[in-house]
């Protein structure tokens, strides 16, 4: 197995590991050679380690080991204040339809009704 332990990845590199492993899956044959292949530079034995830090980081993730990172701290680009604007309720919803709804509902009702044969 060939191993390069100073290998650094970029994001780009990262995303075409990602995308190598949705494409060839745990039963693909050869499958570190056939995502090595899919990722400029990287050796066999560059992607098997990486992978092998993967799982190791959503096992720690899983663990609770590694906090989740706070989004509404001062020094975060990412905020959730979207979610509390004026206007949005997020997922929530009352279970009713709104009067628009309820009006395009009652056009569909309007026509012709079907005939027994076409219900059958």
């Amino acid at each position: 197995m060939e191993d390069n332990n100073t290998t650094k990845w970029t994001p780009e590199e990262n995303k075409l590991f990602e995308n190598a492993l949705a494409v060839h899956d745990k039963d693909t044959p050869d499958r570190w050679h056939r995502v090595a292949e899919m990722i400029p530079g990287k050796t066999v034995g560059d992607v098997m380690k990486q992978y092998k830090e993967l799982e190791d980081d959503v096992c720690n993730i899983e663990a609770g080991l590694i906090p989740v990172p706070g989004y509404n701290t001062p020094t975060s680009p990412f905020t959730l204040d979207w979610v509390n604007s004026s206007g949005y309720d997020g997922f929530k919803g009352s279970g009713k339809r709104s009067p628009l709804a309820r009006a395009t509902e009652h056009e569909r009702k309007k026509g012709v009704p079907w005939t027994e044969e076409e219900h059958k």
